[in-house]
């Protein structure tokens, strides 16, 4: 009887444990603001609008420098146009994104489309890729450049990010050369957001938080490494207003 009463008592401990987690949803605001799954692009464009203007007025708050804050309206009014004039749809089979920071993340002709949100000059710090399916947005792909973070390895970010939203659900290792066990993704959900660590491989470097509807299946597929990268650290040392470097382009002035 002790030992049924002790397995009962365990039983007890594991789902009070499971209901205790998903009663407590994955906060990302501070990642990507208040918009939902499933928003348009027009409710995605709105709120990084209200995000940005959020900003501005923290940044311009007590400024006695009207130059100063001249500049970051500009800076405000530049980035909203440059996140609205992203919107690109994925319909071709090739994207141009298959060997780059967020390859494997979006696929062509898959009814994808995407908005590129891109750093400014002093208010917004990372690259945001926000995916959308048949119109309503499913993904946002958040690459960190191994720079910005002091070069963490992924067991480093991970711990980073298990200090905000505890232990992750599931974690997938990979081998080294050396036959080092490390980790290469590491998955959190609420059941309303899965929340993925990705690694990327020195090539590309970066790691990527990216942010998805747990309601729709996972895609993600490997990325070939040996190849060198089309957008990947252009696009995250860029910075404002600036586009990816094109593979593409050197190989046409090599072929004339």
């Amino acid at each position: 009887m002790r030992r049924i009463a002790a397995v009962c008592l365990c039983l007890v401990c594991c789902l009070t444990a499971v209901f205790a987690r998903a009663s407590a949803p994955l906060d990302i605001t501070a990642s990507i603001g208040k918009v939902a799954w499933s928003a348009t692009p027009a409710e995605v464009l709105a709120d990084y609008r209200e995000q940005m203007m959020t900003r501005f007025r923290k940044a311009s708050a007590g400024n006695v420098d009207p130059i100063r804050v001249e500049e970051l309206r500009k800076e405000v009014d530049a980035s909203i146009k440059r996140a609205s004039d992203s919107l690109e749809s994925l319909a071709s089979a090739r994207t141009g994104y298959e060997v780059s920071v967020i390859g494997g993340e979006v696929l062509g002709q898959s009814g994808l489309s995407m908005i590129t949100i891109r750093p400014t000059a002093s208010l917004t710090g990372n690259f945001q890729y926000m995916v959308f399916s048949e119109g309503r947005l499913s993904k946002v792909v958040i690459p960190y450049g191994l720079v910005s973070i002091d070069y963490m390895s992924m067991e480093q970010f991970m711990a980073v990010q298990s200090e905000k939203y505890g232990a992750p659900d599931s974690v997938d290792f990979r081998r080294d050369e050396n036959g080092v066990k490390l980790v290469h993704q590491a998955v959190w959900s609420d059941g309303v957001t899965r929340l993925r660590l990705l690694e990327r491989r020195a090539d590309l470097q970066s790691h990527l938080i990216v942010l998805e509807d747990a309601t729709k299946p996972m895609v993600s597929v490997p990325v070939d490494a040996t190849v060198r990268p089309r957008r990947s650290v252009e696009d995250l040392l860029g910075g404002e207003g600036q586009g990816p470097v094109e593979q593409e382009e050197e190989e046409e002035e090599e072929g004339n």
